[in-house]
């Protein structure tokens, strides 16, 4: 995880050095800081799917739709 975060905030200081504002790109630094405090720095990056579930409260990363 810890190699993962390094790439994303370079990927944003390359970003903010071409003046490109790209709310993804923070949203993505947010998701892995939260994902390394959860997981822990060795933690392998696909891990990151554990934290998304985590805040969606949803299994297989899929939130269930309420039929109408």
């Amino acid at each position: 995880m810890a190699g993962l975060q390094k790439d994303v905030a370079n990927a944003l200081r390359l970003m903010e050095g071409e003046g490109i504002y790209n709310p993804m790109s923070e949203l993505a630094m947010k998701l892995v800081n939260d994902a390394l405090g959860t997981l822990g720095p060795e933690a392998d990056h696909t891990e990151i799917v554990k934290v998304v579930e985590d805040k969606s409260e949803a299994s297989g990363c899929v939130k269930a739709r309420k039929q109408d």
